[in-house]
């Protein structure tokens, strides 16, 4: 594994690096990056403004956590953004089930369900940050939380929604 020297040096730049450890969590080649980050896609809209809204909030985080692991995540960084994961889902899913709620959605149990599987996971992985500090384990299990959270649910189920949504009028 390349040492932090060969880092400063710029001859790894495409490698991710946490500024605590002197060693390589990963290679960050556009393959991998791609594989782990989504970008918001106008064909993700749901049609409601403020969901929509927040909806790309979400993958602004996941840009986020992407760029601070490039720039060398710290402890803190991550910790902020676990909170800021956290403020999101109470206001996202407040929301988005009222609307639910409001419209007789059929699916609403089932969103309230893996809303709150979304609340607990990410709520374990700030506990596993508290308790056991930061680790490449940790930036993978968040990483892959976030990407498939996005993929199966934003890109997913509330896609469903959206289409139950615009069947209204």
């Amino acid at each position: 594994i390349p040492d932090r020297k060969n880092q400063e040096k710029g001859t790894l730049k495409n490698s991710i690096f946490c500024s605590r450890w002197p060693k390589v969590i990963f290679p960050a080649t556009p393959e991998t990056l791609s594989k782990i980050i989504m970008k918001w896609n106008k064909k993700y809209t749901l049609g409601i403004a403020a969901i929509d809204a927040q909806h790309k909030q979400l993958f602004r985080l996941s840009d986020d956590l992407d760029s601070a692991l490039q720039a060398g995540i710290r402890t803190e960084d991550l910790d902020s953004l676990l909170l800021q994961l956290k403020q999101y889902a109470a206001r996202h899913f407040t929301l988005e089930e009222r609307q639910m709620a409001d419209l007789n959605y059929a699916g609403l149990v089932e969103q309230q369900e893996t809303h709150k599987k979304f609340v607990h996971r990410f709520s374990e992985l700030h506990q596993q940050l508290a308790t056991d500090g930061l680790s490449a384990e940790l930036i993978n299990l968040l990483q892959q939380e976030l990407s498939g959270w996005i993929r199966d649910h934003v890109t997913g189920m509330d896609q469903e929604f959206g289409s139950f949504y615009k069947s209204r009028g």
